[in-house]
C-alpha cells in the first residue's frame, strides 16, 4: 500500500527565540500559519507586504544562522500540517514565492524536512468525470462504495476525522519521491474493503461518490483504489466508543483482533477515560489488574504489545511491581516491557528501574541491543546520572557501533560532555561510517575533519551523498564536495539528484567559480566522466 502523508490537526507554533524577533521571514511564517489554520484570505495589501519580505530574505546569509534555520525547519512543516485547506495553502505558498525560496535552504529529499514538506502535492479537486471517456465505468457500476485508508498513527487518524469545509485534507503519493511509495499511480491510496492495507489499525473510511468515474476520479487496481480527485470522496464519521476502564482492558484481552481493527477509536476512548497520571483507578483497579494478569498468562503474545503499551503508560502500574518484574523476566515479553516500561518517566523514578537496566546490560548483546533501540535514546533516560556510564560501557564493548552512532545523532545527546569523544572514537574506528553520515555529520558541519576521515575510506559513499552533501549546512565546505565528486564511485544520476540538483548547490558562488561560471551539474559531471574514461583507457593499455 502506498505511503500517504496526511494533514495533521491545527497546532500552535513554538515561539521564536528572542534573537530572531527582527527576522522578517519569521513574521511571514507566523502570519501565514494563523491565516491557513483559520481559513482566512490574504488581502492584497498584506500580500504585497509578504512578497516584499520574502524578496528581502537572503538565503545564503540565512544558512549561517543555525537558530533561524532550525526554527524554520520545525515551524514551516507545522504551518503546512495545520492548514484547514491544504490545496489553498500550498497554492498560496507557490504564488507568494515562499515555497521556492525556502526549498533553496532545505533538503527536499529528506523525509519530514522543511523542503520535503514544501515539495508535497495535495490531492486536488475538480468536477466529477470532467474529462471522462464515454465508456468509462462509474463507482456505482463497479459496486464501489466504502474505501478504507489506514493512517500511520493516532494523531494523523484524529486529524483525518476532523471535519473540513474543503473536503478531504490529504496529500498524494507520487512515484519517484522520497517517502511517497506510489505502487501504481499517483494519488490517494485506499482499499476497497474495511481493512486497509497498512496494518496499523488506524482505519479511516471514505464514501466514494457513485458518480465518480474510473480513470478520471479514481484508478482501480487489484487490491487498491487510488483516488485522484478529492471531490470523489467524503469522510465517513466514526461513532465514538463508550466503555468503562475495566471493559477497555477486557476488550484487549478478550477480542484483540476487534481492538486492532478499530484501534483508532479505542485509543481515543482510552485517552478520554484513562488519565496516565492517575495514581489510582478506584474501584476498577483490582479488576483491571486481574485482567492484565490473565491476558499475560493466557493471551496470544502477538497482542501482548497492545496490552503492555496500555498498561505501562499508566502511573498506577507502579503500584503493581510484580507484573513488571514478570514481564522483564519473560523472554517472550521482554521486548515489549523494555519499550513500554523502561521508557516511562514515572518508572525511571522507581529504585527497581536501575536493577532492570543493569540486568539487561549484563545479558550481553541481546539485552544491550534492546536498551539501545528503545531506552538509552530517550531524552528522559539521557538525563539519568547513570546514562553516561552505561553508554561508555557499550562504546568500550565495540559490539554496537552503528546503534551508538544513531543515538549520538539525537539532538538531546549532542550537548553531553562525552559526545565529541564518542563520535571521534567511532570516526577513528571506521565501523559505523554510514550511520555517522546520516545521524551525526548531517547536522555537524563544524567538524570537517570527521568528514575528511570518512572520505579517505572506500566506505558508504551513498550515505555521504544522501546524508551529508545533500544538506544545506555543508555549503560551507564546497571544496570538500568538489573533491568528493571527483573521487566517488557513485553514478552521475545519484550525484545530480541528491547533490548538484539541490538549489543551494546549483547556485553556490564557489562552485560557479570552480566551473568558471558554468552550471556546476554539467561541468563537474562531465569532468568526472572524462576522468573515468581516461582511467579505464589507461588500465586497458596496461593489460
Amino acid at each position: 500500500m502506498g505511503l500517504i502523508l496526511l494533514a495533521f490537526a491545527a497546532r500552535t507554533l513554538g515561539a521564536p527565540p528572542v534573537a530572531m524577533k527582527d527576522e522578517p521571514i519569521v513574521s511571514v511564517i507566523e502570519y501565514l500559519t494563523d491565516a491557513f489554520k483559520n481559513g482566512r484570505p490574504i488581502s492584497e495589501a498584506r500580500r504585497r507586504n509578504i512578497k516584499t519580505k520574502i524578496a528581502m530574505f537572503d538565503t545564503f546569509s540565512a544558512l549561517k544562522k543555525t537558530t533561524l534555520i532550525n526554527w524554520l525547519e520545525s515551524s514551516t512543516p507545522e504551518m503546512i500540517k495545520g492548514a484547514a485547506n491544504l490545496e489553498y495553502a500550498m497554492t498560496q505558498l507557490e504564488q507568494l514565492g515562499l515555497s521556492e525560496k525556502l526549498k533553496t535552504i532545505s533538503n527536499i529529499h529528506r523525509v519530514d524536512s522543511m523542503g520535503w514538506w514544501l515539495n508535497k502535492a495535495p490531492l486536488s479537486g475538480r468536477p466529477l468525470g470532467a474529462r471522462a471517456k464515454s465508456r468509462s465505468r462509474t463507482a456505482k457500476e463497479l459496486n464501489l462504495a466504502i474505501l478504507t485508508h489506514e493512517a500511520k498513527d493516532l494523531k494523523t487518524y484524529e486529524s483525518l476525522l476532523t471535519p473540513s469545509q474543503s473536503g478531504p485534507n490529504v496529500f498524494q503519493s507520487r512515484n519517484g519521491f522520497e517517502g511517497e511509495t506510489s505502487l501504481q499511480n499517483d494519488g490517494f491510496y485506499t482499499s476497497p474493503d474495511l481493512k486497509g492495507g497498512r496494518g496499523t489499525g488506524y482505519a479511516v473510511r471514505y464514501k466514494l461518490d457513485p458518480r465518480a468515474v474510473e480513470g478520471e476520479d479514481f484508478v482501480l487496481n487489484v487490491d487498491t483504489v487510488v483516488v485522484t480527485n478529492k471531490n470523489a470522496i467524503n469522510v465517513v464519521p466514526a461513532e465514538p466508543l463508550e466503555a468503562s476502564k475495566s471493559d477497555f482492558f477486557k476488550k484487549i484481552v478478550g477480542d484483540p483482533r476487534g481492538y486492532w481493527q478499530n484501534r483508532g477509536q479505542y485509543e481515543l476512548l482510552r485517552n478520554r477515560i484513562l488519565n496516565p497520571s492517575l495514581s489510582s483507578l478506584g474501584e476498577d483497579e483490582n479488576e483491571i489488574v486481574a485482567t492484565v494478569r490473565r491476558g499475560l498468562r493466557d493471551g496470544n503474545s502477538k497482542y501482548a504489545d497492545i496490552l503492555l503499551e496500555n498498561w505501562f503508560r499508566l502511573k498506577v502500574s507502579t503500584r503493581h511491581v510484580t507484573i513488571a518484574e514478570e514481564c522483564v523476566s519473560n523472554l517472550k515479553l521482554r521486548r515489549y516491557a523494555t519499550e513500554h516500561l523502561l521508557t516511562q518517566s514515572f518508572w525511571i523514578e522507581q529504585p527497581i528501574w536501575i536493577k532492570w537496566v543493569g540486568r539487561l546490560m549484563e545479558e550481553g548483546p541481546t539485552g544491550q541491543s534492546l536498551l539501545l533501540e528503545h531506552v538509552l535514546n530517550q531524552p528522559q533516560v539521557v538525563k539519568h546520572p547513570r546514562w553516561a556510564d552505561w553508554m561508555q560501557q557499550l562504546v568500550d564493548s565495540g559490539r554496537h557501533d552503528a546503534a551508538i552512532a544513531r543515538i549520538l545523532g539525537e539532538s538531546h545527546v549532542r550537548s553531553h560532555l562525552r559526545w565529541e569523544k564518542w563520535v571521534q572514537h567511532l570516526v577513528d574506528k571506521g565501523t559505523a561510517d554510514s550511520e555517522l553520515a546520516f545521524s551525526v555529520l548531517r547536522q555537524t558541519n563544524d567538524r570537517p575533519n570527521w568528514l575528511k576521515a570518512l572520505l579517505k575510506r572506500p566506505g558508504d559513499h551513498w550515505a555521504i551523498a544522501q546524508g551529508v552533501f545533500s544538506e544545506p549546512a555543508w555549503t560551507t565546505h564546497p571544496d570538500l564536495l568538489f573533491d568528493f565528486i571527483q573521487q566517488t564511485h557513485l553514478d552521475n544520476d545519484v550525484i545530480d539528484k541528491y547533490i548538484l540538483n539541490q538549489p543551494f548547490w546549483r547556485d553556490h558562488p564557489r562552485l560557479k567559480e570552480l566551473t568558471n561560471g558554468k552550471p556546476p551539474t554539467s561541468v563537474l559531471l562531465r569532468q568526472r566522466t572524462l576522468k573515468t574514461k581516461c582511467v579505464t583507457g589507461l588500465l586497458q593499455l596496461l593489460k
